[in-house]
Protein backbone atom coordinates (compact mmCIF):
# COMPACT_ATOMS: atom_id res chain seq x y z
CA UNK A 1 0.00 0.00 0.00
CA UNK A 2 2.76 2.43 0.95
CA UNK A 3 4.57 1.69 -2.33
CA UNK A 4 1.42 2.38 -4.35
CA UNK A 5 1.05 5.70 -2.54
CA UNK A 6 4.71 6.49 -3.22
CA UNK A 7 4.29 5.80 -6.94
CA UNK A 8 1.24 8.05 -6.91
CA UNK A 9 3.31 10.73 -5.15
CA UNK A 10 6.07 10.40 -7.77
CA UNK A 11 3.47 10.79 -10.48
CA UNK A 12 1.89 13.85 -8.86
CA UNK A 13 5.11 15.58 -7.86
CA UNK A 14 6.87 15.04 -11.13
CA UNK A 15 4.06 15.49 -13.64
CA UNK A 16 3.35 18.79 -15.28
CA UNK A 17 1.02 21.16 -13.49
CA UNK A 18 0.15 24.86 -13.40
CA UNK A 19 3.37 25.56 -11.48
CA UNK A 20 5.63 23.86 -14.02
CA UNK A 21 7.27 20.47 -14.14
CA UNK A 22 9.41 19.38 -11.19
CA UNK A 23 11.23 16.84 -13.39
CA UNK A 24 11.53 16.17 -17.10
CA UNK A 25 12.88 13.24 -19.09
CA UNK A 26 16.68 13.37 -18.92
CA UNK A 27 18.73 14.11 -22.02
CA UNK A 28 22.08 12.60 -22.99
CA UNK A 29 23.93 15.71 -21.74
CA UNK A 30 21.98 15.61 -18.45
CA UNK A 31 23.23 12.07 -17.85
CA UNK A 32 26.87 12.03 -18.97
CA UNK A 33 29.15 12.45 -15.95
CA UNK A 34 30.04 11.10 -12.53
CA UNK A 35 27.29 10.51 -9.97
CA UNK A 36 26.92 9.35 -6.39
CA UNK A 37 23.94 7.19 -5.46
CA UNK A 38 21.72 8.86 -2.85
CA UNK A 39 20.26 6.36 -0.37
CA UNK A 40 16.50 5.98 -0.84
CA UNK A 41 14.56 4.90 2.28
CA UNK A 42 13.37 1.32 1.94
CA UNK A 43 9.77 2.37 2.57
CA UNK A 44 9.86 4.31 -0.72
CA UNK A 45 10.84 1.16 -2.63
CA UNK A 46 8.56 -1.50 -4.07
CA UNK A 47 7.26 -4.01 -1.54
CA UNK A 48 7.45 -6.61 -4.33
CA UNK A 49 11.26 -6.50 -4.33
CA UNK A 50 11.73 -7.22 -0.62
CA UNK A 51 15.38 -6.36 0.04
CA UNK A 52 17.63 -3.83 -1.63
CA UNK A 53 18.76 -4.74 -5.13
CA UNK A 54 22.00 -2.79 -4.56
CA UNK A 55 22.58 -2.79 -0.77
CA UNK A 56 26.06 -1.23 -0.60
CA UNK A 57 26.11 2.01 1.37
CA UNK A 58 28.75 3.56 -0.92
CA UNK A 59 27.93 3.66 -4.65
CA UNK A 60 29.00 5.69 -7.66
CA UNK A 61 28.07 5.55 -11.34
CA UNK A 62 29.87 7.13 -14.28
CA UNK A 63 28.08 7.51 -17.59
CA UNK A 64 30.62 8.05 -20.36
CA UNK A 65 29.81 9.99 -23.52
CA UNK A 66 30.75 6.99 -25.69
CA UNK A 67 27.83 4.95 -24.26
CA UNK A 68 29.67 2.96 -21.60
CA UNK A 69 29.05 3.07 -17.87
CA UNK A 70 30.78 1.92 -14.71
CA UNK A 71 29.04 1.23 -11.38
CA UNK A 72 31.18 1.04 -8.23
CA UNK A 73 29.84 -0.18 -4.90
CA UNK A 74 31.60 -0.88 -1.62
CA UNK A 75 30.71 -1.55 1.99
CA UNK A 76 34.06 -1.17 3.73
CA UNK A 77 36.70 1.52 4.02
CA UNK A 78 36.51 5.11 2.91
CA UNK A 79 33.60 5.96 0.64
CA UNK A 80 35.16 7.62 -2.39
CA UNK A 81 34.73 7.41 -6.11
CA UNK A 82 37.52 5.39 -7.70
CA UNK A 83 36.05 5.33 -11.21
CA UNK A 84 38.38 6.98 -13.76
CA UNK A 85 37.32 10.37 -15.15
CA UNK A 86 37.95 9.05 -18.66
CA UNK A 87 36.96 5.54 -19.70
CA UNK A 88 39.89 3.16 -19.93
CA UNK A 89 40.33 -0.33 -21.35
CA UNK A 90 38.63 -2.96 -19.25
CA UNK A 91 35.52 -0.85 -18.65
CA UNK A 92 33.64 -2.14 -21.66
CA UNK A 93 31.10 -4.70 -20.47
CA UNK A 94 28.22 -2.32 -19.68
CA UNK A 95 26.68 0.06 -22.22
CA UNK A 96 23.81 2.51 -22.07
CA UNK A 97 21.57 4.20 -24.59
CA UNK A 98 18.75 6.71 -24.22
CA UNK A 99 15.49 7.19 -26.06
CA UNK A 100 12.56 9.39 -24.98
CA UNK A 101 13.59 9.42 -21.32
CA UNK A 102 14.16 5.67 -21.14
CA UNK A 103 17.64 4.27 -20.63
CA UNK A 104 18.57 0.79 -21.75
CA UNK A 105 21.53 -0.71 -19.90
CA UNK A 106 23.09 -3.79 -21.47
CA UNK A 107 25.57 -6.02 -19.63
CA UNK A 108 27.49 -8.18 -22.06
CA UNK A 109 29.19 -10.12 -19.25
CA UNK A 110 25.85 -11.36 -17.80
CA UNK A 111 23.75 -11.24 -20.99
CA UNK A 112 21.13 -9.02 -19.38
CA UNK A 113 19.30 -5.81 -20.23
CA UNK A 114 17.67 -3.33 -17.84
CA UNK A 115 15.17 -0.61 -18.77
CA UNK A 116 15.11 2.54 -16.63
CA UNK A 117 12.83 5.61 -16.77
CA UNK A 118 15.21 8.55 -16.23
CA UNK A 119 14.16 12.06 -15.20
CA UNK A 120 16.12 15.17 -14.29
CA UNK A 121 14.85 17.12 -11.25
CA UNK A 122 14.27 20.77 -12.28
CA UNK A 123 13.82 22.37 -8.88
CA UNK A 124 14.63 21.61 -5.26
CA UNK A 125 11.80 19.48 -3.92
CA UNK A 126 11.22 16.35 -1.85
CA UNK A 127 9.67 12.93 -2.14
CA UNK A 128 8.28 12.08 1.29
CA UNK A 129 11.37 12.36 3.56
CA UNK A 130 13.89 12.34 0.69
CA UNK A 131 15.23 15.77 -0.30
CA UNK A 132 15.88 16.19 -4.01
CA UNK A 133 18.11 18.88 -5.47
CA UNK A 134 17.83 20.58 -8.82
CA UNK A 135 19.92 18.49 -11.22
CA UNK A 136 19.43 15.19 -9.37
CA UNK A 137 18.46 12.27 -11.53
CA UNK A 138 15.59 9.90 -10.77
CA UNK A 139 15.97 6.42 -12.23
CA UNK A 140 13.08 3.97 -12.02
CA UNK A 141 13.88 0.37 -12.95
CA UNK A 142 11.01 -0.89 -15.09
CA UNK A 143 9.60 -4.39 -14.89
CA UNK A 144 8.97 -4.76 -18.63
CA UNK A 145 6.57 -7.68 -18.23
CA UNK A 146 4.36 -6.02 -15.61
CA UNK A 147 5.01 -2.57 -17.16
CA UNK A 148 5.60 -0.85 -13.82
CA UNK A 149 8.36 0.67 -11.76
CA UNK A 150 10.06 -1.80 -9.45
CA UNK A 151 13.01 0.18 -8.01
CA UNK A 152 13.86 3.85 -7.48
CA UNK A 153 17.43 5.10 -7.66
CA UNK A 154 18.40 8.74 -7.04
CA UNK A 155 21.69 10.05 -8.41
CA UNK A 156 23.44 13.29 -7.46
CA UNK A 157 26.15 14.71 -9.71
CA UNK A 158 29.54 14.76 -8.03
CA UNK A 159 30.51 18.21 -6.88
CA UNK A 160 26.95 19.49 -6.50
Amino acid sequence: MYFARTLLMIGLIFSGNAFGQKAIPASWTDIVGRWSVVPVPQELQSSNVGKSLWPASCQFISFYDDGYLVHQQSEFGECRNQIPQERTDGFDTVTWSLENGFMKIVRSDYKMTELWKVDRVNTNTHLDTLNLNEGDMLMQLIDTKARKSMWLRVLRREGS
